[in-house]
């Protein structure tokens, strides 16, 4: 793939999410395929997404998607746009401070995204982080504070938090203070 190519899918998604060839695709492959020729790339939403998809139309690169776990043998020798959709809607925007996040988001990301200042520790996930809070598994519904944040476990599948609420209440608290008193 050109390098001009390259470069518009890593202005897109950034960097870090535009992966040339097999180490890219690796936990889509059966043992032994390679994908010399594809590059993955992780969008975040549909607004990356579309100008993925505008941007392979506009200069005819195949896109190639998974609807199971595993490439198809078929697709290994392709070259194109392999879309790795593992970040799509691990954010979703409630409001200026809240937010319904995927608990398998890398904590460094949600630090990075939405300025939630979770510490660094043994664990990598948001999920991690609340199970490094509580010391035992969660229920659905259960609610934990963290210096700012209030944190609600929203979907649970067996023992894995599948996503949570978070909302910053101390920033929450001063934009509707501010509102009260702009109107006295």
């Amino acid at each position: 793939m050109e390098e001009k190519i390259l470069n518009e899918l890593k202005a897109i998604v950034g960097e870090e999410n535009v992966v040339k060839g097999t180490a890219g695709t690796q936990r889509f492959l059966r043992p032994g395929w390679e994908t010399p020729s594809l590059v993955s790339v992780r969008p975040q939403n549909d607004e990356e997404l579309q100008k993925i998809v505008d941007l392979a139309r506009d200069n005819h690169i195949a896109i190639v998607t998974t609807n199971d776990h595993y490439l198809l043998e078929e697709d290994l020798d392709k070259e194109g746009i392999f879309l790795d959709f593992e970040r799509m809607n691990e954010i979703e925007v409630i409001d200026d401070y809240t937010f319904q996040i995927d608990g398998s988001m890398r904590v460094e990301e949600a630090n990075e995204e939405l300025k939630l200042g979770l510490p660094e520790g043994d664990y990598k996930t948001v999920a991690g982080f609340i199970l490094y809070l509580l010391q035992r598994i969660p229920k659905h519904g259960e609610n934990l504070r963290y210096r700012d944040l209030k944190i609600i476990v929203t979907r649970m599948r067996g023992l894995k938090i599948e996503e949570v609420l978070v909302t910053k209440e101390k920033h929450a608290q001063e934009n509707i203070e501010e509102t009260q008193n702009a109107g006295n």
